[in-house]
């Protein structure tokens, strides 16, 4: 993981914490909506899957959004079962599984070479990345394992498919990925500094009282 940007900050401890608590308020609607992508993704696919794709599928997500929810209610029932560095571990693991999970989307659902049905999964992958940045970038290590993945398998699996046009669409997987490791640094600086600016007048105020 990379090390916050504000570790020598004088507030880094309450700064870290603050992030964590950001990113868990902000992050859960970006479940829920991606939780819903995965099952209309399921129904767009299926007639290109196979029964053992489509459980595959199934299966992943369910485990993953079981975990999800055990995590969530760990913090929010046990907030102080683990430190802020701890909880920030378990934030990077869970977002590495996302994303290994929609990782598997074009290798299970992609058995077909008909443009509209790859530019859809691309469309839906790169709406993946982009919609959670806000939230996700208070870890950029996070994000960054969330989204690279699924970038990754897709262009992978164009380069097995012969169809016309697949260096566009490479080239466009490429551009996008580097784009939003771009806007997640950039975003990811933006959100901290506002963290550290709200905490730094909230100290000097309590001084001058």
């Amino acid at each position: 993981m990379l090390k916050p940007t504000f570790h020598r900050h004088e507030l880094a401890e309450q700064i870290d914490i603050e992030r964590h608590h950001q990113f868990m308020k902000e992050a859960l609607p970006h479940l829920i909506s991606g939780t819903i992508t995965a099952i209309a993704l399921y129904f767009i696919y299926r007639d290109f899957s196979t029964l053992q794709s489509e459980l595959i599928w199934l299966f992943s997500n369910i485990v993953l959004v079981l975990c999800t929810v055990v995590f969530y209610s760990l913090y929010y029932f046990q907030p102080h079962r683990l430190t802020v560095k701890q909880w920030g571990g378990v934030t990077f693991l869970v977002s590495a599984l996302w994303g290994l999970c929609w990782a598997l989307a074009p290798f299970l659902f992609l058995h077909t070479e008909q443009s509209s049905y790859i530019a859809v999964l691309l469309v839906i992958t790169i709406a993946l990345a982009t919609s959670p940045a806000p939230a996700m970038v208070h870890y950029p290590s996070a994000y960054y394992i969330f989204i690279t993945p699924p970038f990754a398998a897709n262009a992978i699996h164009l380069l097995g498919i012969d169809i016309e046009g697949v260096f566009i669409f490479a080239m466009l997987i490429s551009f996008m990925w580097i784009t939003m490791l771009i806007y997640g640094w950039n975003l990811h600086g933006t959100m901290i500094n506002s963290i550290k600016l709200r905490l730094e007048n909230e100290q000097a105020w309590k001084e001058a009282e």
